[in-house]
């Protein structure tokens, strides 16, 4: 096996990106030899 041992990060946000109550959403994803190990996509709780 020749894979490189790497954890590959990705994240994105989107700033009031909807139209209805202008919240952001935010989100991250992880992966680790190709494979998907842990991610998270929010929206904000609150506008200020």
């Amino acid at each position: 096996m020749n894979a490189k041992s790497e954890i590959i990060c990705y994240s994105d946000d989107d700033w009031c990106g909807d139209k209805v109550d202008r919240r952001s959403t935010t989100g991250y994803f992880f992966k680790f030899l190709n494979a998907s190990v842990a991610w998270c996509s929010r929206k904000q709780p609150v506008v200020v």
